[in-house]
């Protein structure tokens, strides 16, 4: 039964009237890009050839439609105001135009790993904020490739 009510709700998302066909199909197949924007800081070369051009066209030809790019807030927010770091998250939106120069669509994740900074009533405030400023920021991306 439980097969049953999980193939069911894959098939309702998937046909869902509210997202179009030509976004669900870009979603077929893909790969995560983890550590880029998480983990380690990284130096401006470390941002800027992480994933080369090169490795972005052979994605594209093993027959990849898009990249899940994992982006941590301790990377590209600052905690005491929830503000971008603007120079790191210049490197998120270089990396998400690469991409999808290559034919590539982008999942954005943008997620904390760190749970106690989710305790603190401050952090979250600034974790909504800067959910709202990178909405905006991404928002004049094609829905249907961002």
């Amino acid at each position: 039964m439980t097969t049953v009510l999980c193939a069911l709700s894959i098939l309702l998302s998937v046909s869902s009237p509210g997202v179009p066909a030509k976004r669900l199909a870009q979603l077929k197949t893909g790969t995560n890009v983890c550590l880029w924007f998480r983990g380690r800081p990284r130096t401006d070369e470390g941002y800027q050839t992480y994933v080369s051009d090169a490795e972005m066209e052979a994605m594209r030809r093993m027959g990849l439609q898009h990249v899940r790019l994992c982006v941590a807030p301790r990377t590209v927010m600052d905690p005491a105001t929830g503000l971008a770091k603007e120079k790191v998250w210049g490197y998120v939106e270089t990396a998400i135009d690469r991409f999808l120069h290559h034919g590539l669509a982008v999942v954005v994740d943008l997620h904390n790993e760190n749970r106690r900074d989710e305790g603190e009533l401050v952090w979250r405030d600034h974790f909504l904020a800067f959910w709202a400023d990178a909405a905006k920021r991404l928002s004049k991306t094609d829905p249907d490739r961002v």
